[in-house]
């Protein structure tokens, strides 16, 4: 009973409010005001209903002006800087909600602590203190951009502003982070090998939805080994070099890999001298597997001590290590040292070599002995001579081999 009591109770006031509009309405005509005056595109319920609004977005900005004012007054500033939380509390609980942003509204989520700059002083320090919060009235929905330095509003949704801010969705992503799949790459080429190696290094960039995702390849030293737009590293010579990626979109975010050259001679006799000082003609023998000897020079016969050598040119520039393994024999005088590799100037088969950049191998009465070698060349740069010497004491008709094995090859490494 009660309920139905209530129901009719409201049912009568609904009635009412309408029979008061209406009369209303028709005191307005008999006046002589048309119902076009009163609801149309200029009438007066329009206008009535724009100034309200105008009334609202007042009331929302002087609350706005008042809250800055009140916060340049209080304690509560520490060296101009306040936070989000400390702008919320001069406003009712729940009324507003306050972002940093960007002169035109468009949000911006690294950090919360926004400067109030000097509001009421000069232009000094502008570069750091033209920061902006973006101030939402929860209940109305209005909003407005206010300029941390002048304490002004800059952009509203009434238009008041410059224009409407960029949808956050639409926001250019900077990419941040760039990772790639090798460290560390050793590229070695064989003196046989008519095509440079190659290899690729493969790098990602972050975020996932990053707006520009272009990398910069670059190599620190192109004599070394070059990089095209898309990571593939091509060798060039012996020595070390740095291949870097970089982000366009962020050139102070780079990754680095490093790129170690080396060359292995193996068995050809292209680029290699060989002579004797003998009487006999040397003869090349050459195992095309590069199984034993690589390439190897064979002697015999002569009058008094000669020579039977066999040289090759490199440059040295780049190069701090050559190591392999050399054959020899010599079917005399096993105890003594007759087989020698070194480091020379001369191509000449004699036993000149440059200071300190020798080696020297017993030549055993049978067999082929092997001897392994590594030679510090770091301190040398140019052009010089890799040299293999065999040396035939005053006999004739001793036979002497000389060469260096196929499997290892005589590698230059950096």
């Amino acid at each position: 009973m009660r309920k139905l009591k209530e129901s009719k109770l409201q049912s009568s006031k609904g009635i009412t409010l309408i029979a008061l509009v209406i009369t209303i309405i028709v005191l307005l005509i008999l006046v002589g005001v048309t119902i076009a005056s009163i609801t149309g595109e200029n009438g007066i319920l329009k206008r009535t209903s724009e100034a309200a609004k105008i009334h609202v977005v007042a009331e929302e900005k002087e609350k706005i002006r008042l809250a800055f004012l009140d916060l340049l007054a209080s304690d509560m500033v520490d060296g101009n800087t306040i936070t989000i939380e400390e702008l919320k509390k001069e406003f009712t609980e729940g009324e507003v909600n306050i972002v940093k942003c960007d002169s035109e509204g468009n949000e911006i989520t690294t950090g919360e602590t926004i400067k109030l700059a000097d509001i009421a002083t000069s232009d000094s320090n502008t570069a750091n203190n033209e920061q902006y919060v973006k101030i939402t009235f929860i209940k109305t929905g209005n909003w407005y951009v206010t300029n941390m330095k002048s304490g002004k509003i800059v952009v509203s949704k009434e238009g008041e502003g410059k224009k409407e801010p960029t949808e956050p969705e639409n926001q250019e992503v900077v990419a941040n982070e760039i990772t790639i799949d090798k460290t560390e790459i050793k590229l070695q080429k064989l003196s046989d090998q008519a095509e440079e190696p190659t290899t690729k290094i493969t790098a990602s960039v972050g975020p996932e939805n990053a707006t520009n995702k272009e990398i910069e390849w670059s190599s620190s030293n192109d004599s070394i080994a070059t990089v095209d737009n898309d990571g593939n590293v091509t060798w060039k010579g012996i020595g070390k070099t740095t291949i870097t990626a970089k982000l366009k979109a962020n050139e102070e975010i780079t990754k680095s890999c490093e790129i170690i050259n080396s060359l292995k001679i193996v068995a050809t006799e292209d680029g290699w001298d060989i002579k004797s000082t003998g009487n006999t003609t040397s003869m090349i023998e050459k195992s095309t597997e590069r199984l034993e000897y690589g390439i190897a020079v064979k002697s015999t016969g002569g009058n008094g001590t000669y020579y039977t050598g066999m040289s090759r040119e490199v440059d040295l520039t780049n190069v701090s290590t050559i190591s392999g393994t050399i054959f020899s024999a010599n079917d005399t005088k096993a105890n003594e040292e007759l087989c020698y590799i070194g480091i020379s100037n001369s191509a000449e088969p004699n036993g000149e070599f440059e200071n300190g950049y020798v080696e020297k191998y017993n030549g055993p009465g049978s067999g082929v002995k092997a001897n392994n070698f590594s030679m510090d060349v770091s301190k040398l740069t140019g052009n010089h001579y890799i040299k293999i010497v065999a040396e035939h004491p005053n006999m004739n008709s001793n036979t002497t081999l000389i060469g260096y094995s196929g499997n290892t090859g005589i590698l230059l490494e950096p």
